[in-house]
């Protein structure tokens, strides 16, 4: 996974949720953009689990990431 696509997705005005796909075969939904926190170290992500668990998933682990519902193009620039 590279920073910059998943920045766009965390900071979308307004922000909508999305998944996360792992290699895994894992889907995470992202609900809530406070939910994640990028690793600025190296490629990863720390993730709020709705079960009140941490995880955090290293940037390889991610295949893709996906919106939840339709989405304007637009909300995903960043001036």
């Amino acid at each position: 996974m590279e920073l910059p696509p998943l920045l766009n997705f965390l900071f979308a005005r307004p922000f909508l949720p999305f998944d996360v796909m792992l290699t895994d075969g894992r889907r995470i939904p992202v609900t809530h953009p406070e939910s994640v926190t990028v690793y600025l170290g190296g490629l990863g992500i720390w993730l709020m689990l709705p079960s009140g668990q941490m995880e955090f998933i290293e940037g390889y682990a991610v295949t893709s990431i996906r919106s939840a519902g339709i989405v304007n193009p637009s909300d995903f620039v960043r001036d």
